[in-house]
């Protein structure tokens, strides 16, 4: 118990959390002290490695709508991370934009879902043992489609899951704005990124992709531009938010760093 209140620094992302609700549409009769509290909460050391699996299994998305339908996934919970909660206050990062912030102020299901996926992942060290079979029929998996990156361990552990993924054949993607961490991983734990995983840095501006990167295991860079702003400048637009399925543009290995933009919604 101690180690996961001393992982997500809880009192800091309560603090920050009740913020953010204050200044979004969000229903106001959501107790998410107690939400957060109930997560961290669980257990997971006394359960075994089959338990585990389990609880992994259950964390993934496999029912996802819109442009990402036929994709699984796994994610965590935007409300307990320091980081998306302090940039989604910043006016000046695209995260005061965040539509995952909204949508867990809309779906009850979905943010007791992200909030346990997030200590699941940053207090269990993953064993190959304990991730269940992808058996995803689009062979794409998507890591962090409401959240971002918290800890080292997440990000070891979502390398094991890609691991497992490549033996079905199943491509990965992870969206972050959090680099930082998986630098501290690899070098942490002596990480090799998997070959079939694709590693996305989303900008945190809009308007301001970079002309490089300080990481070589990024492959591409997500960069949302707003209208005026690609009027202006002739930005060409290759995500139209389309089917993902379809496009794959941002699971397939490119030569070099690939340069992804969207239109600001």
């Amino acid at each position: 118990m101690k180690t996961n209140i001393q992982i997500i620094a809880l009192k800091k992302v309560i603090s920050l959390v009740e913020k953010v609700f204050a200044t979004k549409n969000v229903k106001r009769d959501i107790d998410i002290q107690a939400e957060i509290m109930k997560a961290a909460a669980i257990d997971y050391s006394s359960m075994t490695p089959e338990e585990i699996k389990k609880e992994l299994r259950k964390a993934f998305c496999d029912d996802h709508t819109g442009k990402m339908h036929g994709i699984w996934s796994i994610s965590t919970s935007c409300l307990a991370n320091t980081r998306c909660l302090a940039r989604m206050l910043n006016g000046e990062s695209i995260c005061a934009h965040c539509f995952s912030a909204s949508m867990n102020g809309q779906y009850d299901a979905l943010r007791v879902k992200l909030l346990r996926n997030t200590f699941l992942l940053n207090t269990v060290d993953l064993t190959p043992d304990m991730v269940p079979e992808i058996r995803v029929k689009s062979k794409m998996f998507r890591f962090e489609s409401f959240g971002d990156l918290l800890s080292p361990l997440q990000v070891k552990n979502y390398f094991t899951i890609a691991e497992k993924a490549n033996e079905r054949g199943v491509i990965c993607a992870l969206w972050t704005k959090n680099p930082d961490i998986i630098d501290k991983a690899i070098k942490q734990y002596g990480l090799v990124k998997p070959t079939n995983l694709q590693i996305i840095q989303s900008t945190l501006k809009v308007n301001d992709a970079p002309a490089s990167v300080e990481y070589e295991f990024i492959d591409k860079v997500f960069t949302v531009y707003d209208p005026e702003f690609i009027e202006e400048n002739g930005v060409n637009i290759n995500c139209g938010a389309r089917d993902c399925s379809t496009c794959r543009r941002c699971y397939t290995a490119h030569d070099g760093i690939e340069y992804i933009s969207e239109k600001l919604k």
